[in-house]
């Protein structure tokens, strides 16, 4: 967003991300709508059900504010998605909400909440009305974060489905209009996708890559999620040290998403018990993790590198031979890399298919996904 150094506006806040909200958030007037409207932001972002309490009472005290009960609304309603304790009927009531200015807020919010409840198909729908409504109120960074966060229920809606080439191809986007938290979204489900394939070495350097966006922003729940998902690749790839020195920094955070991740981590890696863990409590891909992905075939360096070639999309298998065997000979880089991806498919089955339409090599279940909000 542009540089602002007066008093920002509801619309400049509502299309900021943490790090603007910690810059802009003195600029505005002592509890006026923008300030408050700062506070609950960041609180939230921080996971502090607490500080959200403190302002609620706060809020409460100011007669004249403008939007009073919305904002107290908006506050019992980020707070209960930071606690985990919402219902869909609830959600669909705060989702029905009429208001110009916060529209396009109340359906991401809405569309976030029911993601929480894994109700992946209603989330969907949600975050692309919530990406129209706020790309007509020009906040075009927040639009582009909806739109990631739709293609990302369909990986929930049918867990067979990678969308890398989906959140590769966005992040080009993102990266012209400087959306920050929507670029390390984006790289933190590739990173995820390629974890669940077994490619952990590019599933650690894509995890890297949203850590690199997130530097700024160590007390948010995105930064934490990173963390998680860092930690248990470094299990993964036999690094248990420098994923324990992670887990204990990440056991101070007292966010229940996280603690209960890091049960899930003991269980898979350090002998923990799995009764200890609360699956209801578990985020969407912390619980997919518990349940569907115990014993991930590790891929060996070339195989790890053919997925990462695959993942924007279709490939020739003259280009992948050039890529992967680039000093040997064609009959022989052929035979070879034929033999690659029988093992890669040996591990994974189905992973690599060739496309019905153009014979080129591609992951499975990685096509381009179609956009609508009906």
């Amino acid at each position: 967003m542009e540089k602002i150094t007066s008093a920002p506006n509801i619309q400049d806040l509502l299309g900021s991300n943490y790090i603007e909200l910690l810059k802009l958030r003195p600029l505005t007037l002592p509890l006026s709508l923008e300030d408050c409207y700062a506070k609950i932001m960041c609180a939230y972002y921080q996971n502090n059900s607490k500080k959200l309490d403190a302002i609620f009472k706060k809020i409460e005290t100011l007669d004249t504010l403008e939007e009073k009960e919305f904002l107290l609304d908006f506050i019992l309603f980020r707070k209960s998605i930071v606690e985990g304790t919402l219902n869909l009927e609830q959600i669909i009531d705060f989702s029905e909400k009429r208001s110009n200015i916060w529209r396009g807020e109340i359906l991401f919010c809405s569309a976030l909440a029911a993601y929480k409840i894994k109700q992946f198909e209603f989330a969907k729908k949600l975050f692309l009305k919530s990406s129209i409504e706020l790309k007509k109120q020009k906040i075009f960074q927040k639009s582009l974060l909806a739109k990631i966060n739709a293609i990302t229920m369909e990986g929930n809606i049918d867990s067979r489905n990678k969308l890398i080439a989906n959140y590769l191809g966005y992040i080009k986007e993102c990266q012209k209009a400087k959306a920050i938290d929507t670029i390390a979204n984006a790289y933190l489900n590739v990173s995820d996708e390629y974890y669940k394939m077994g490619a952990f070495y590019t599933a650690y350097f894509y995890c890297e890559k949203s850590l690199d966006y997130l530097k700024n922003q160590t007390e948010t729940h995105q930064y934490f999620e990173s963390i998680a998902l860092k930690i248990e690749i470094l299990c993964a790839i036999e690094r248990k040290k420098e994923a324990l020195v992670l887990m204990e920094n990440l056991r101070k955070d007292q966010g229940y998403e996280f603690i209960e991740a890091l049960k899930v981590i003991e269980y898979r890696h350090f002998n923990g018990s799995k009764e200890d863990i609360d699956k209801d409590k578990l985020s969407p891909p912390w619980k997919v993790k518990l349940l569907k992905y115990k014993n991930i075939k590790m891929m060996g360096k070339l195989e790890d590198e053919v997925l990462r070639l695959l993942g924007p999309g279709e490939l020739e298998l003259d280009h992948l031979q050039n890529q992967i065997y680039p000093d040997i000979d064609s009959g022989d880089a052929y035979n070879r890399l034929t033999t690659l991806f029988s093992r890669i498919n040996k591990k994974n089955p189905g992973l690599i298919i060739t496309s019905e339409n153009t014979g080129k090599y591609k992951l499975s279940f990685n096509d381009p996904i179609e956009e609508n909000s009906k």
